[in-house]
């Protein structure tokens, strides 16, 4: 792939996480995808599939919307064959239909006659519940069928989209945020610093900025932030050197979080270092691809308490061991929290591997971390 067309697909992912976030239309979003594609129009909408409703309708060169709807839930096999198949996935024309088929099937009949269209690249990106949200590109009739380029590429982009459909879906439109707080979390109280290629800070959401300026868990030094404590600090250190000497491979490596540890345990935090799905543009024109996503660790107590209970089947008190742990650090000072035996703790985190599928500490700091985004 050339860095043009890179920089074409960044620029499509860019429209989509825009579009999740509020700033723009997702008409937007998938004008800037037909015209990667060359294509003739395109369309984003969202289905109900247990009554086949159309809902979210944004669409591009394509006119007629509503008897265009009409024609898809009626005899368009294009939508009957998605049904069929398992989220996510990418198809053409001819996934659902022979050639042959094409030039007597209705639909198509009315596609060219009414809209001049006839191929086309489209996708079921995702189901939530009984919703699913598909996109297609449509190419015009006469034209050559889609270029496999565009159908990788199409791949590629579907993954942005719908990532970004599921930010728009978490949103919370009566809370207002800023782009960089609705990115990657619900709660304003998610502190997001952003970094460059060599893991130097860029700029932070308004949380972000907020915990520097409170201080001392979290400082500047030398362009990079630090972390006051010793073995924390460490393990950031080692972040940070691991990055620098493969930022392509941070995807597919696996991250714990660092835990920091504190006096009171309401303000112990939860770090974790991410690559974000594509280049952020932020204050100053700066752009970047890694961020530190920092929570408080003890916040929501009670929700994630249940939460746990609730997806993995723990006790009560299985639960408050997971989550002292994390408060705590040690088995020994979490048990001591809780009042209990050593041994009674370590019989107690057995059963909480065996039920949550971990077998470390940090295994568990993981979950912890995931299920603290969503309460």
């Amino acid at each position: 792939m050339t860095v043009s067309r890179l920089s074409e697909i960044e620029f499509v992912a860019q429209s989509a996480f825009e579009a999740g976030i509020g700033q723009t239309s997702w008409t937007s979003a998938v004008r800037a995808m037909v015209a990667l594609h060359k294509g003739a129009g395109g369309v984003l909408f969202q289905m109900d599939r247990t009554t086949l409703e159309i809902f979210d309708w944004n669409s591009v060169n394509l006119n007629d919307g509503d008897e265009y709807i009409n024609e898809m839930n009626a005899i368009n096999p294009r939508m009957h064959y998605s049904l069929s198949q398992a989220a996510p996935h990418v198809i053409t024309d001819f996934d659902c239909i022979s050639q042959d088929e094409m030039a007597r099937h209705e639909f198509y009949r009315w596609l060219e006659t009414r809209c001049h269209l006839q191929f086309f690249i489209g996708a079921r990106l995702m189901d939530i519940g009984n919703k699913s949200t598909f996109m297609s590109v449509e190419f015009e009739a006469g034209d050559a069928p889609p270029h496999r380029e565009y159908l990788e590429d199409f791949k590629i982009i579907c993954t942005h989209c719908a990532n970004a459909k599921r930010l728009a879906d978490v949103r919370n439109p009566e809370k207002p945020l800023t782009d960089l707080d609705s990115f990657l979390a619900r709660q304003t109280s998610t502190a997001l610093f952003f970094l460059d290629d060599k893991c130097r800070f860029f700029f932070a959401n308004p949380s972000g900025e907020a915990l520097l300026s409170k201080g001392p868990q979290m400082m500047l030094a030398g362009g990079f932030l630090t972390l006051s404590h010793g073995a924390s600090q460490d393990k950031l250190a080692a972040f940070y050197k691991t990055v620098q000497v493969d930022v392509d491979g941070l995807l597919i490596k696996s991250f714990h979080p660092i835990f920091v540890p504190s006096a009171n345990p309401r303000l112990s935090l939860l770090i974790r270092l991410i690559k974000l799905p594509h280049a952020l543009k932020g204050p100053g024109n700066k752009w970047s691809s890694i961020c530190l996503f920092v929570q408080t660790a003890s916040d929501k107590y009670d929700e994630i308490k249940s939460l746990l209970i609730d997806t993995f089947g723990l006790t009560g008190r299985e639960a408050e061991l997971v989550l002292r742990l994390r408060d705590s650090g040690t088995i020994a000072q979490a048990a001591a929290t809780l009042g209990i035996a050593h041994n009674t703790a370590r019989v107690h985190l057995q059963r909480v591997f065996k039920k949550t599928g971990t077998r470390t500490q940090a295994d568990l700091a993981v979950i912890l971390e995931r299920l603290s985004t969503w309460v």
